[in-house]
């Protein structure tokens, strides 16, 4: 039997080669249909140029889109705000410079004011104590005097019955008015306590708010710039108004 010749692996290959590019062309070609929107149309279209890297002919895409009257003076119009707005925007660089450039001054706000109901209401009931006592004091001091002067000059002494008698009722009536001026405090203690607290709270909370409001001067050319760049940006209407594939 006569021997066979090897198989060509390098014609094989070259034939591999071009089928694969044929099938790469064809898919491009078949990627770039011409396209008609509501927005337009786009185009494809392809010329022989000379790959620099390779110095071979290839095939160059370019893709052409054109827009309908009414999207074309959209996007005119669009195009023309954004300019107008963008040159606002960095026209406000100095008022922004002028608002943010120094530091935050938070002592013109003064501190937070602490409240501790505890020490507070003692203090409170305390005082409302104390002015109730200034008053009671030298009434029972006079009322003990003028009821021993009486006693006495009935002829009775201590250790006698009515005498003790009329002074433990004294006594009595003492205790009880200073109970109630206690129980009294203790009231006035409790409401003293609301009201700072409430009035604590109103400080702090119109704190927050000219705080608040210092801030939101602070930043409000920085927040208007901001508004004017925030219109339909180009990565927008590229979006928008672009095509291909």
């Amino acid at each position: 039997m006569g021997k066979k010749d090897p198989p060509n692996v390098k014609d094989a290959a070259v034939v591999e080669g071009e089928y694969a590019a044929a099938a790469a062309r064809e898919k491009t070609y078949a990627d770039r249909p011409d396209q008609n929107t509501a927005f337009g149309n786009t185009r494809w279209t392809q010329e022989m140029v000379i790959d620099p890297a390779t110095g071979e002919k290839v095939n160059k895409w370019v893709q052409n889109q054109t827009l309908n009257k009414d999207q074309q003076q959209i996007f005119d119009s669009q195009t023309q705000r954004n300019q107008d707005l963008s040159r606002m925007s960095a026209g406000m660089g100095d008022r922004i410079q002028q608002e943010m450039g120094t530091p935050l001054n938070w002592e013109q706000f003064g501190d937070v004011i602490d409240f501790d109901p505890t020490a507070n209401r003692q203090r409170a009931e305390d005082a409302a104590y104390g002015r109730s006592t200034q008053r009671l004091d030298p009434q029972f001091e006079k009322s003990r005097t003028d009821l021993e002067r009486r006693l006495t000059g009935r002829g009775l002494r201590v250790g006698d019955s009515a005498y003790d008698s009329a002074m433990t009722n004294y006594s009595t009536g003492k205790n009880d008015a200073y109970e109630m001026a206690r129980m009294g405090s203790v009231g006035e203690g409790r409401q003293e306590v609301g009201l700072n607290l409430s009035t604590n709270e109103r400080a702090n909370a119109l704190r927050q708010q000219k705080i608040q409001e210092y801030l939101g001067k602070r930043g409000q050319s920085l927040s208007e710039a901001n508004a004017l760049s925030g219109s339909m940006n180009t990565a927008e209407m590229a979006s928008t108004y672009g095509g291909g594939g």
